[in-house]
């Protein structure tokens, strides 16, 4: 057992969170839906009964940038709220949320109510200030790289526009002759 992880915790559920950004990446990338999959295994290792693993994967497909739209990292925060849960273990905790209002609103809660969150190697217990502050590190970095791969996409899209190479789909209707 780990010393974060007391027999209250483990009274209470512990939810795995899987979840993918895109359409694409869930029907191309199933070695990520195993490796989070997995994190089942390491909640059995740090002493979760199996009647006691929730397994919440609603969200693939689904983008994080923006705050309540995903019905699955919802149903984990009432499930938080409600003090129903004692761990949440997510592949790479810090992107549970990529925008900051899921994130804080999922740590103030979790920190309220003694939930820590943990991944293939660490727990993390928000209510301890140094843990607390590399989440909230993790969780800036996470966000801030969002936007750089945005800005990267947007930026690829901008120069295929100007060598005219950019074929948007056709609108529905259209056939392409």
């Amino acid at each position: 057992m780990h010393e974060k992880i007391t027999p209250e915790i483990l009274q209470r559920l512990a939810v795995v969170y899987i979840r993918q950004s895109s359409p694409g990446q869930v029907r191309n990338n199933v070695e990520s839906y195993r490796v989070q999959s997995g994190l089942v295994g390491r909640a059995r290792e740090l002493g979760f009964p199996e009647s006691r693993i929730r397994v919440i994967e609603g969200d693939q497909g689904e983008s994080a940038t923006l705050p309540g739209t995903r019905d699955g990292f919802a149903e984990m925060l009432e499930l938080v709220k409600s003090g129903q849960v004692g761990m949440i273990f997510a592949f790479e905790v810090a992107r549970l949320a990529r925008n900051n209002l899921d994130w804080n609103l999922l740590i103030h809660y979790c920190a309220f109510i003694g939930v820590v969150l943990g991944d293939e190697s660490e727990v993390f217990d928000p209510a301890i200030p140094q843990d607390s502050l590399s989440l909230g590190i993790q969780a800036v970095l996470a966000v801030h790289e969002l936007h750089g791969i945005r800005k990267r996409l947007d930026r690829g899209l901008r120069q295929k526009a100007s060598r005219g190479e950019l074929h948007p789909g056709v609108p529905p209707g259209y056939v392409c002759v």
